[in-house]
């Protein structure tokens, strides 16, 4: 008679092989959920979740990563960059355009199924550790598109280049971040024997 092999058993069978095996698996899980409810090329202007118009909210979270991003070449990396919207505008008049794809909603979606679905800790160690992680991923992006504008300014042929390694870099964030969770946040106890009660 078989027996059904639920995410909790897996883990707990294979040990850190289930927890990459969890990893790997929820990550294609939810990049195809995305792709299924999220219908709108990523150089496109026009949105839509679920058939719902969700223009306006990428664009105001456009505009506010394009706006931190141009606020720390400008004052930390001194970059004499300007800001028009979502674009900044480079020093050689060629511009770097903070689109809807660029927000990281998509990598921070990702990484809050990947913990609030593990089963393996309590409610309130996933909702701290996922608003932390968040954050990271936020630094990341912002990191992120500093360095593909200043890249870019240097030579416009580093763009691609520049902004396609970077967009794996987040993936690699997030598995550090899976790692930290699984081998430091909640490190398996081992299990002791019983001495409480003694045989009669």
């Amino acid at each position: 008679m078989s027996k059904k092999l639920s995410i909790n058993d897996l883990i707990k069978k294979d040990g850190k092989t289930g927890d990459i095996l969890y990893f790997v698996v929820l990550i294609v899980i939810t990049h195809f959920i995305w792709k299924i409810l999220i219908n709108g090329n990523e150089h496109g202007h026009q949105i839509s979740f679920a058939g719902k118009d969700v223009t306006g909210f990428f664009y105001q979270i456009s505009l506010f990563t394009a706006k931190i991003s141009w606020q720390s070449l400008h004052y930390i990396f001194r970059q004499n960059f300007s800001l028009n919207g979502v674009e900044i505008i480079l020093n050689d008049h060629s511009s770097v355009s903070i689109i809807w794809a660029c927000s990281a909603v998509k990598q921070i979606y990702m990484f809050i199924c990947l913990i609030l679905f593990y089963p393996k800790s309590s409610w309130k160690k996933k909702i701290i550790y996922t608003l932390c992680g968040c954050l990271v991923l936020e630094l990341f992006n912002i990191i992120r598109i500093d360095a593909v504008a200043y890249g870019s300014s240097i030579n416009i042929n580093y763009f691609n280049f520049l902004h396609k390694i970077t967009q794996y870099g987040f993936y690699v964030v997030m598995f550090f971040l899976w790692i930290l969770w699984t081998e430091k946040i909640i490190p398996e106890k081992p299990e002791t024997e019983d001495t409480s009660s003694f045989n009669r």
